[in-house]
């Protein structure tokens, strides 16, 4: 069976003005995400993590190169609108402080649906991310770190989107809270058989959730393969210096 292209990738590059000159941050980037993939992207900060997930967003566009979603090459942030879904790093940045969090939660939803339609996805959507019914009138000062980001989970599931891209999730979270955070986007978003790119520092939790590994090194793809491949036999010396930064090598087992 054929698998299905989301997203093709072909010599990405993105660079910024910093005064006069430009400064690199990407550099001919070139993958494919398949139809229920599920891709870690990972590298210390400054390697272009976030740049990389923003372009695949739409959010911002690549100095050169081409990128597709199924095929669509141009308008790319029209393209992905209402099948791709992101979840921020710090989620206190992505809700409003001035709304309670179950108008935010439904935020994404396209308008036209009945109050008694809302009210039922809202509550299924937080049902799913394992939250009480009475956080809907909450704000988001009133939530802790973890709540939040189950609240960014929701806020991407009640959009039933194609494909959910999360930029460092876990990055604020204590150790039992990621260990939840890891379980949820692996129940409602991997075991759906739902797209996920994953960009995150956590290489344990990267690798109990995602099929596929892309290595970024300044703004450069230095290794791509499947993940337990890439973790058991790194070809890169920067791969094999961040799995034993994380004592994850082969060498620690």
């Amino acid at each position: 069976m054929r698998e299905t292209t989301i997203f093709e990738l072909v010599g990405i590059s993105k660079s910024y003005l910093n005064g006069i000159k430009e400064r690199p941050v990407l550099s001919e980037i070139t993958f494919n995400v398949s139809e229920g993939d599920s891709l870690a992207i990972v590298g210390e900060s400054g390697s272009g993590k976030t740049t990389l997930a923003q372009i695949l967003c739409g959010l911002i566009e690549p100095t050169s190169g081409t990128i597709a979603f199924k095929g669509e090459r141009s308008n790319l942030a029209k393209a992905v609108r209402g099948y791709v879904q992101l979840i921020l790093q710090d989620p206190k940045d992505s809700f409003d402080p001035r709304w309670a969090i179950g108008r935010s939660i439904l935020e994404p939803l396209v308008k036209g649906h009945s109050k008694e339609e809302d009210e039922k996805t809202l509550l299924e959507g937080l049902r799913q991310v394992e939250l009480p019914v009475e956080i809907r009138s909450r704000l988001p000062r009133q939530l802790s770190g973890g709540q939040l980001q189950r609240a960014s989970i929701a806020r991407a599931l009640v959009a039933n989107p194609e494909v959910v891209v999360a930029d460092e999730p876990l990055a604020s979270l204590d150790l039992i809270s990621k260990a939840q955070i890891v379980e949820l986007l692996y129940r409602n978003f991997v075991a759906k058989g739902n797209t996920l790119v994953l960009v995150s520092h956590d290489l344990a939790a990267l690798r109990s959730l995602t099929k596929h590994t892309a290595v970024l090194w300044n703004g450069h793809l230095v290794e791509y393969g499947n993940t337990e491949e890439v973790f058991e036999d790194p070809t890169h010396h920067y791969t094999k210096r961040l799995l034993r930064a994380s004592l994850l090598g082969p060498e620690y087992r």
